[in-house]
């Protein structure tokens, strides 16, 4: 997160002053973080009661750093036929993955 406000910075310099005011503590950062999820998890379930059939999908790709990253995506489809699909979470896989690790 960090690295990003410093690219910001560099790339938009009259935003500079702003992006300083940020509190970027470990402590506010893991705070915003369980916000976040909090926030997704209760959207996530109001959206999955009204679903009747469900599925997972897995996707392994690599960043621009080259770290292997997996995808999660669950998908649904309500009684009306109306489809949902919503990335869940992307999981940076380090060292070596193996089937059981997923």
């Amino acid at each position: 997160m960090i690295n990003n406000v410093k690219q910001v910075a560099h790339t938009h310099p009259e935003k500079k002053r702003q992006l300083a005011k940020i509190n970027l503590s470990q402590q506010t950062m893991a705070s915003r973080r369980d916000d976040f999820v909090t926030r997704v998890g209760k959207a996530l379930k109001s959206e999955a009661t009204d679903l009747g059939h469900y599925s997972l999908a897995l996707d392994e790709s690599k960043d621009i750093s080259g770290t292997a990253q997996l995808a999660i995506v669950v998908g649904g489809v309500d009684k009306d036929f109306n489809a949902t699909r919503e990335m869940t979470a992307l999981v940076p896989l380090r060292g070596t993955t193996k089937v059981g690790d997923l």
